[in-house]
């Protein structure tokens, strides 16, 4: 039986193509490691398997769906592996393709290249009750070169080319969604990103962390494809930490921040800055706040339920996080902490948004761990996907993401 599964994204412009052509040609020209560890569980020759992916069905933005894939492994070179993704849903249409040269957990030296085209008619920005709705189409791709020093320090530069068009914008009557200006329906921008990765990592396993830190930081600036005055930095850093307390038991912290600085003469559009929402705070709703700059804390008690270590890890957690938006942290950070929803306006300074979580990890070997936390805050109660860390490696782009910075 031969199933077909159609979606409708857009017609990309010409322009777009050029720059795609370029990343195309520069991820051919790089020379990866000839040392090339394989992938768990892959075999030596050529071979295809397909995916499933159970968890794009079931959120209120995206609404019912599944996710299938098909990877291929030794197509090109040894070890390497291919794979094709797509992930259709009532509300958003999303299809992936990435390479990997070797696998980046395991080798010193490699070359990721991943794409991804989106199209939701829910990209939700703003308080339920005041909500901003876009419907837009977006086109990345990205070529990433990683070495990695010592088992523990890794230098990754990128590229990435984008295109995103705003088809449509449903804007609340009092216009007090967010903090930047909303796009206008049927504008476009083109652009590239060049940024580099940087890691420093101490953590005992990646998969069931009881001591160690991690220390990301991304650089990347965008620059415009056409003619618009779009030009800005994004700088994220992400600390986490492990404390130890007997077996698997541990507290999990991380402390992270984002920060956009625009060089140039048009806005940065608001599907471009980073938000505050349950898949980084549990609690808040998708979108809930949206500004150039953004603040997290997180501390969780992790504690095992299951553990076999070659199949399954099931764990839960409980714990607090902190989450600040501003327009201009140097200027508006406040230590305060605000439970007061929703936030009063015109604030020359902005308090941190506390709230609470207890949720469950699934993690599985060859498999993204998947997360998933019922949160309380001040807007009430919310259950989402959840994601402490920041994966810089991952093999592909998310499917449905509400995170507008990478």
């Amino acid at each position: 039986m031969h199933t077909t599964i159609c979606t409708t994204l857009p017609a990309w412009p010409r322009r777009v193509w050029l720059p795609l052509l370029l990343v195309q040609l520069l991820a051919g020209s790089l020379s990866p490691a000839a040392a090339q560890p394989e992938f768990p569980g892959t075999p030596n020759d050529q071979g295809i398997n397909v995916r499933v992916y159970p968890a794009d069905f079931w959120t209120p933005r995206v609404g019912p769906g599944i996710g299938a894939g098909l990877v291929v492994h030794n197509l090109a070179r040894k070890h390497d592996q291919w794979l094709f993704t797509a992930a259709p849903a009532q509300h958003e249409q999303v299809a992936t393709a990435s390479f990997a040269s070797a696998n980046p957990q395991l080798a010193n030296q490699y070359v990721l290249v991943d794409a991804r085209a989106l199209h939701t008619n829910r990209h939700w920005l703003g308080p339920p009750s005041d909500r901003a709705v876009l419907e837009r189409s977006s086109l990345r791709a990205r070529v990433r070169v990683g070495q990695t020093w010592l088992d523990r320090v890794l230098v990754q530069p990128q590229i990435t080319v984008e295109y995103h068009r705003v088809q449509d914008v449903d804007a609340p009557s009092t216009g007090t969604a967010v903090s930047a200006p909303l796009p206008l329906p049927n504008s476009a921008k083109t652009g590239a990103r060049l940024g580099v990765d940087l890691q420093y990592d101490t953590r005992d396993q990646p998969a069931v962390t009881t001591r160690g830190v991690l220390l990301q930081g991304t650089w990347n600036r965008y620059v415009p494809l056409d003619d618009a005055g779009l030009h800005f930095d994004q700088v994220e850093i992400d600390a986490y930490g492990y404390v130890p307390l007997g077996g698997v038991h541990r507290f999990a912290t991380r402390l992270s921040s984002t920060l956009t600085v625009n060089r140039g003469t048009a806005p940065v559009p608001v599907y471009m800055l980073p938000t505050i929402g349950g898949a980084v705070s549990p609690g808040w709703p998708r979108g809930r706040f949206v500004a150039p700059d953004r603040l997290l804390a997180s501390v969780l008690y992790r504690f095992p339920l299951l553990h076999y270590e070659e199949l399954l890890t099931l764990e839960g957690h409980v714990g607090g996080h902190l989450a600040g938006s501003y327009d201009d942290v140097g200027n508006q950070f406040s230590t305060t902490l605000s439970f007061e929803n929703p936030p009063s306006p015109n604030e020359s300074t902005r308090p941190l948004r506390p709230s609470v979580s207890t949720g469950l990890r699934i993690a599985m070997p060859r498999r993204q761990d998947l997360e998933l936390a019922v949160g309380i805050s001040p807007a009430g109660i919310s259950a989402v996907r959840f994601s402490l860390v920041r994966t810089l490696q991952a093999l592909r782009p998310p499917h449905h993401s509400s995170e507008n910075v990478r």
